[in-house]
């Protein structure tokens, strides 16, 4: 019996933008265990991660301010609110 593998294949995410609720779709296909490594997906689309370092570098250097400028644009918060919901 030849061993198999699943894989996930992740799709674009339903309603466009996160943090809306909206939840990746993903597919599930099986492979022999021997090609998995062939067609898996990185966890993170490649293209993400230099925009996200950066964001983070950004928020280190400008600290509290840039990270409320950030909230204000991308999350909602309002002008001097609080950073954590308790």
């Amino acid at each position: 019996m030849r061993a198999r593998a699943m894989v996930g294949v992740v799709g674009s995410e339903v309603g466009g933008q996160s943090g809306s609720g909206a939840r990746a779709q993903v597919r599930l296909r099986r492979v022999p265990a021997t090609e998995a490594a062939r067609v898996r997906q990185p966890a993170v689309r490649p293209e993400l991660i230099a925009p996200v370092l950066e964001i983070v570098e950004s928020v280190r250097r400008g600290g509290e301010a840039k990270l409320r400028e950030y909230a204000e644009r991308w999350d909602g918060l309002e002008a001097g609110g609080a950073l954590v919901h308790t």
